[in-house]
């Protein structure tokens, strides 16, 4: 995590803004929306104020919660905002209202229910709420947040929404009730040569964030069949690791029959003991990993679906060219595969079938950049 102190100009700016008042903050993958977020729930604690921090998934959570330890950021909880409204609508009496399906909150019932009096925020979901990734938070959600919370502190990047919410800027700008948002626009994350090759993917949203270190180009891996993309990544990853000291990998699938393959892929080459992973709410109960509080200090291989890798980075990335777009409509597909190739500081690895040429857009589109990559 990067220190106050050397935070850039306007990245300080952003952390000192006025405690009492609501912003919008737009940036892309790497501007340090997260690390935003920790500084200025840490400017907020010592002006004896409470803050909630709200994110997405459970690792990003993980992630927050072990850097406000460290930083010892006192008045602070974090929560997915399925907990959050979750635990809102509990303390209330009731189960939250539901959609399409059990995590699908119907915020529409809950906000006529909280102009109703009927719901009870509990003092540990008050305060300054702070916003981490809220392009994928419903528009209405970010509506109740409004009403619920003393102010609100909303991060966004809209090239990075990949759950169909369609939030935009102008949603958040509405629904928080700001007139403008604060724009970040310099990616300490990713080396310009990946950061070349995530614009490929660049939805247009906004400005796009400039890099400014050097590294290799993203390392196209030619492999045969599935079992030996598999394979290939799993070596890959491993090399890194023992090649490389204190370094995290990421290794991301598409669900969690993939992840099974790939855990024991890396299995034989690394070890277990290299290995954290996350596939689903159901690996809670796996009794040789706690998936729940991943270790984000320890170094070695994180193996995550996509729909885990939200406001992560890692030292080096490996995946496959088969990223799945089963149940994902177009533009936050696109965003997705922008996404993945934003989290490496350092190096990214695609391993990829050459058969799998037709109808594989993400493989097509690096065929068409040829030359921002390296192939293999």
């Amino acid at each position: 995590m990067v220190e106050f102190e050397t935070l850039s100009e306007p990245q300080r700016e952003i952390v000192n803004l006025r405690s009492d008042r609501s912003y919008v903050i737009q940036g892309g993958a790497g501007t340090g929306k997260t690390v935003i977020a920790l500084h200025r729930a840490k400017k907020m604690s010592g002006e004896g104020l409470k803050t909630v921090i709200l994110v997405h998934n459970v690792p990003l959570k993980n992630y927050i919660d072990a850097e406000i330890a460290r930083m010892k950021i006192e008045n602070c909880i974090v929560r997915t905002f399925n907990q959050w409204v979750y635990r809102i609508c509990k303390v209330s009496g009731f189960e939250p209202p539901t959609g399409k399906s059990k995590y699908d909150y119907d915020y529409e019932k809950i906000i006529a229910l909280f102009e109703e009096n009927r719901i009870s925020v509990p003092d540990d979901c008050r305060g300054n709420v702070i916003i981490d990734e809220s392009q994928d938070f419903p528009p209405l959600l970010l509506r109740f947040i409004r009403l619920v919370a003393d102010t609100v502190t909303c991060l966004i990047d809209p090239n990075q929404s990949i759950h169909n919410t369609d939030t935009s800027l102008v949603d958040a700008l509405y629904e928080i009730d700001v007139e403008s948002a604060r724009t970040l626009d310099v990616n300490f994350r990713s080396t310009c040569e990946s950061a070349a090759v995530a614009r490929i993917f660049w939805n247009e949203s906004g400005i796009y964030p400039a890099s400014f270190r050097h590294g290799q180009k993203p390392v196209m891996v030619s492999c045969g069949d599935d079992s030996d993309r598999t394979r290939r990544i799993a070596e890959i990853a491993a090399k890194y690791n023992f090649k490389n000291d204190n370094v995290s990998i990421g290794v991301f699938v598409n669900g969690i029959d993939e992840g099974k393959k790939m855990y024991d892929a890396l299995s034989d080459e690394l070890g277990r003991r290299y290995i954290q992973y996350r596939f689903s709410k159901d690996d809670d109960k796996k009794k040789d990993s706690d998936p729940t509080k991943i270790d984000f200090a320890k170094p070695g291989v994180k193996l995550f679906t996509y729909g885990m890798i939200k406001g992560l980075d890692f030292d080096a990335i490996v995946v496959g060219d088969n990223i799945s777009r089963a149940g994902i409509e177009d533009d936050a597909y696109i965003n997705m595969l922008y996404m993945t190739l934003t989290r490496a500081t350092s190096d990214i690895y695609i391993c990829y079938k050459d058969a799998d040429d037709d109808g594989n857009y993400f493989l097509q589109k690096l065929k068409e950049n040829r030359g921002l990559c390296e192939w293999r």
